[in-house]
């Protein structure tokens, strides 16, 4: 059982608040007012759907928003119905923010028998600080509650209860949340109790089918209050985006719109933005070294790119409140925030209009669907205006390429530039590129000497970012071994023949990758191995999640922002092969085009496919899933590469061959045979899959 403290504004980007060394825990009774409900016995009908050994038996949440901070009581009782819950349940992890939350356990306790055992005071509970995302940079300064109970049997019912009381945060007598009332798995009595002064105004938003809830006023209080009890358990579907949720909820927020949102960010933006004199004399540089305003930018970026490393220190409230440049530049790294307001702070000296702006890394391309609340960014970026258009930029990229007109789109969906006056959020425009950002070409040449493949792959746009970073992470030792892997696979017994060959132009955003490799005539199998040639095209063939089942609700996340081709050239000595019976698919996940020719005795494979959007209507589901299996079947093949006579149940076999029947009179059966290579073996490609434009 997890549970995690309910503030989530910029997690991922933070500032320099100090850790709390001496964290308090409590153990005592619950606040006055709160009401502890009767546990709902586990629905035999139910017991089918339980996962992990356990029945969740009750979801109870009862929040006290009467004062500037609230206080929030949470309450869980989960029944173990079988040995596998036995080591979930006898632990409870609660995590916490010590430096704006004081953590209150109330109960631990066993029910056994209709008998409550109770543990509360000897129950053992560890304090861990676990950095989860330390290697990602990302300091959270979060402490984990570890309880851990005595003698918990299959049977038994374990009742936790525990209160985050907030004394501090950026929101006094504000408040944001959302009640969650579906869940995947069975569920008994789920409650979420709000109490707020009567004055206050509350908006509400329900989804999935969210019951309505009762309202009833205690002098000057207004109770609201959600129950549900037993719900049918859903299932996400397959292949949906981040942002999806199937589940019955109700989002909370007393802020009426985005503007009241930016307002509130404002001040914390509103810092000094004078830059350190060595600092500023790099930025007045790039002023003396042009007086055009897209190059002064590009400039601007890559100073704040590549000179500054990313780091987050995720404390209290550092979770919203950036550094001042100078304090940034002195440290030499900085979070989204940070490096934000100093990449503003450079271009407002370089004459550039420019603003930092609220977006999410994940949940962003829905932000327009959701209540406006502080809580719904994780993630700071910049909107620099020229000429009256916008330019989005991420400080925090590394590796980036381009010139201001060619960068990569961000995929953010939506951002909120704080700005004065800014009352609505801005969308991200993230169109399908026109032209590649993945071309791959694979030459096979075989002769006496065995078989010699070069492969060719040209990157652009954001594949060309995603591989520049790549090469810098992995090097080339591990880039040539990596790729070496997946052909080996295909072809035992190849060896590389040369390092791999890099050419990089940062400022077209295009890099060249080419690497050789060797399958020597003497090597083990080699006459089965290119008898019957395995050729598989690894940079299309598993880009999609395939949506299983009949339309939906759910739409279908794609691989956005895909546009990449795939070129085989088969080149056999003293002979010609062929291939036909390629298929294509356009359809509304995205267009897929397979065919073949010849080029002198060269037989030729050429792939496409381009996408059409982050996410499709659920309704296209089953088309989308006949797409991916047309791109699945048509990216494996074996082709036939030896000059022999063919036999009438090869020539059955043999895609296209009524068309054929005069030149294999002519040519005495020259005609490869070509089939689809069977699905089973799934061999990962080098090249990886780009994340969801």
């Amino acid at each position: 059982m997890t549970v995690l403290a309910p503030l989530a504004l910029l997690a991922l980007c933070a500032s320099d608040a100090p850790a709390a060394e001496n964290v308090p825990l409590l153990r005592a009774p619950a606040p006055a007012g709160i009401e502890w409900a009767q546990i709902p016995a586990a629905n035999p009908a139910r017991l089918r759907a339980v996962e992990d050994g356990s029945y969740d038996l009750l979801e109870d949440t009862q929040i006290d928003a009467t004062g500037d901070f609230a206080t929030t009581f949470r309450r869980q009782a989960i029944k173990v119905v079988d040995r596998q819950g036995l080591e979930g349940a006898a632990q409870s992890k609660i995590s916490f923010d010590p430096a704006i939350q004081r953590l209150i356990v109330h109960r631990i306790a066993l029910w056994r028998d209709g008998r409550m055992i109770d543990q509360t005071a000897r129950a053992a509970i560890d304090l861990l600080r676990q950095e989860n995302e330390l290697d990602n940079g990302i300091i959270t300064g979060e402490r984990t509650a570890l309880i851990r109970l005595e003698d918990v049997r299959v049977g038994d019912v374990v009742d936790v209860a525990w209160s985050w009381q907030d004394v501090a945060g950026a929101w006094p007598r504000n408040f944001f949340d959302t009640a969650s009332l579906g869940w995947s798995v069975p569920t008994g009595l789920t409650r979420y109790r709000l109490s707020m002064p009567a004055g206050r105004p509350l908006v509400a938003r329900s989804f999935e089918h969210a019951p309505a809830p009762s309202v009833r006023r205690v002098g000057n209080v207004v109770v609201r209050e959600w129950r549900v009890m037993d719900p049918d358990p859903v299932t996400d579907a397959t292949g949906s985006p981040k942002w999806w949720n199937p589940w019955a909820r109700v989002s909370l927020s007393m802020m009426a719109d985005w503007g009241t949102i930016d307002r509130w960010s404002q001040p914390f933006y509103s810092q000094d933005l004078r830059l350190p004199a060595d600092f500023a004399r790099r930025v007045d540089a790039i002023a003396a070294a042009t007086p055009d305003l897209k190059r002064r930018t590009i400039a601007a970026l890559r100073l704040v790119q590549d000179s500054i490393r990313y780091t987050s220190l995720s404390i209290g409230a550092g979770s919203f409140v950036p550094r001042a440049p100078a304090v940034t530049i002195r440290n030499g790294f900085g979070d989204c925030k940070d490096k934000t307001l100093l990449l503003v702070a450079v271009l407002r000296r370089l004459g550039v209009t420019a603003w930092p702006a609220l977006t999410d890394s994940d949940q962003g391309q829905a932000l327009d669907r959701i209540l406006p609340a502080a809580n719904a960014f994780d993630h700071v970026i910049t909107l620099a205006t020229i000429g009256g258009r916008n330019y989005w930029l991420d400080a925090t990229m590394d590796h980036q390429g381009g010139q201001l007109d060619t960068l990569a789109p961000l995929p953010y969906g939506f951002a909120l530039p704080i700005r004065r006056g800014q009352d609505r959020l801005v969308a991200i425009t993230n169109p399908v590129p026109a032209s590649p950002t993945m071309a791959t070409t694979e030459r096979y040449r075989l002769d006496a000497s065995g078989m010699t493949l070069d492969v060719d792959t040209v990157y652009a746009s954001d594949e060309a970012d995603i591989e520049r970073a790549s090469l810098a992470k992995k090097g080339l030792a591990r880039t040539e071994l990596d790729k070496l892997d997946f052909y080996r696979n295909l072809y035992p017994g190849l060896v590389s023949s040369g390092s791999v060959g890099v050419a990089d132009d940062r400022e077209a955003n295009r890099v060249i990758v080419h690497q050789r490799f060797m399958l020597p005539a003497d090597a083990d199998d080699y006459a089965r191995t290119t008898r019957t040639l395995e050729l598989a095209v690894g940079t299309i063939r598993d880009l999609f999640t395939r949506p299983g089942g009949p339309a939906r609700a759910a739409p279908v996340a794609m691989t956005f922002s895909i546009n990449r081709t795939h070129r085989m050239i088969l080149d056999v000595a003293d002979f010609r092969p062929s291939l036909s019976g390629l298929e294509s698919s356009h359809g509304p996940g995205f267009d897929f085009d397979a065919s073949s020719h010849h080029d002198g005795d060269k037989l030729v494979l050429d792939f496409a496919l381009v996408a059409k959007a982050p996410f499709i209507d659920g309704k296209h589901a089953p088309a989308i899933a006949r797409q991916i299996d047309t791109v699945q079947q048509n990216s494996d093949w074996l082709v036939d590469t030896v000059d022999r006579p063919a036999t009438a149940e090869q020539r059955r076999d043999s895609l296209g061959f009524a068309s054929l029947t005069a030149a294999l009179g002519f040519l005495g059966g020259w005609l490869a045979r070509s089939r689809r290579r069977p699905r089973a073996r799934r061999v990962p490609g080098p090249w990886g899959t780009p994340a969801p434009r």
